[in-house]
């Protein structure tokens, strides 16, 4: 093999890397749920790709160096001493590395600390204390006016609504626009996610159901889009599948309907692996490692309820 196909060879070598982390984060790490790409997830990409930067040029330094890339080389002359330009570059690589890691630390961090900063503010509120007074004495009545087997079968009718007083009608819309100001934090990357996910889903779900048919009302009176993003939050948060049970490894919830989905991601890595050696499924072991070793969650939170209780 001559020098010049050994040169399209190991530059297709080197692209397969970055195109490998570039498809994973488009497959995987892609949501359209947020209306501005995650601030995290993007410092994550760069982050990647300077790394793989970094590697490759210690690997091209180290054993090709007599081959060179856009017709670029590193190789030392007579006239010229490459090795001393090349090691500014890897500290500056390797100072920016520095720089955006630390960059997407304080990102996360600061979001996590407004999105607890907004719930300790709603849970010592006192507006908001009253509010939901108002709204659970709401509910209260109308589950014994409706008589229903299960309180998330519970709801307000337009009519009445109507029939409130102007104090709980009050109390009933500040929920609402409550619930789409935190909607709307979420899908602008202001409030995480996660986090908020965890105090406020049971509220949300209950007050959702509950107000339904007082949403389609205002929105006849008012506007078609009030209240959307609460819509859109509430329906992502019902949709959403929980893990596996790490002892008997079936599905928490019921994944049945999600096959057909399995099948197509099966075959489109099968592809991926393919055109990319074994780069797509080592990048895809990576990643999961690292969602692994950042991500938090106790033993008992991935434990369907049979092994619970075999458990105890």
């Amino acid at each position: 093999m001559s020098k010049i196909k050994l040169n399209y060879f190991y530059t297709y070598l080197l692209i397969i890397p970055y195109v490998t982390v570039i498809a994973y984060f488009y497959i995987y790490r892609r949501d359209n749920f947020f209306i501005k790409i995650r601030s995290s997830n993007q410092l994550l990409l760069i982050l990647i790709l300077l790394g793989i930067t970094f590697v490759e040029i210690l690997i091209w330094k180290s054993f090709f160096e007599d081959y060179k890339f856009l017709n670029f080389d590193i190789e030392n002359t007579d006239g010229q001493f490459k090795t001393t330009a090349l090691v500014t570059v890897l500290a500056a690589i390797a100072a920016v590395f520095g720089w955006i890691f630390t960059s997407r630390v304080q990102i996360i961090n600061t979001i996590r600390s407004h999105s607890v900063q907004v719930l300790m503010n709603s849970r010592n509120s006192t507006a908001y204390i009253a509010k939901v007074d108002i709204a659970t004495k709401i509910r209260r009545n109308l589950g014994k006016d409706q008589n229903v087997e299960s309180k998330d079968k519970v709801q307000l009718t337009r009519e009445k609504f109507n029939s409130l007083e102007d104090e709980e009608k009050s109390a009933v819309t500040y929920l609402l626009n409550f619930l789409e100001f935190v909607a709307i934090g979420i899908r602008h990357n202001n409030l995480d996610e996660e986090l908020v996910k965890s105090s406020f889903k049971s509220i949300l779900k209950a007050n959702y159901n509950l107000f339904q048919p007082v949403i389609e009302y205002l929105r006849e009176i008012d506007s078609p889009k009030i209240y959307n993003q609460l819509e859109i939050l509430h329906k992502r948060w019902e949709e959403n599948k929980e893990p596996e049970c790490i002892n008997c490894k079936q599905g928490i919830d019921d994944e049945v309907q999600n096959r057909k989905k399995h099948k197509f991601n099966n075959l489109r890595n099968i592809t991926l692996t393919i055109l990319t050696g074994s780069g797509w499924l080592i990048m895809i072991a990576i990643m999961r490692l690292i969602e692994k070793l950042t991500k938090y969650s106790t033993e008992e939170d991935l434990l369907c309820d049979n092994c619970k209780t075999l458990k105890k």
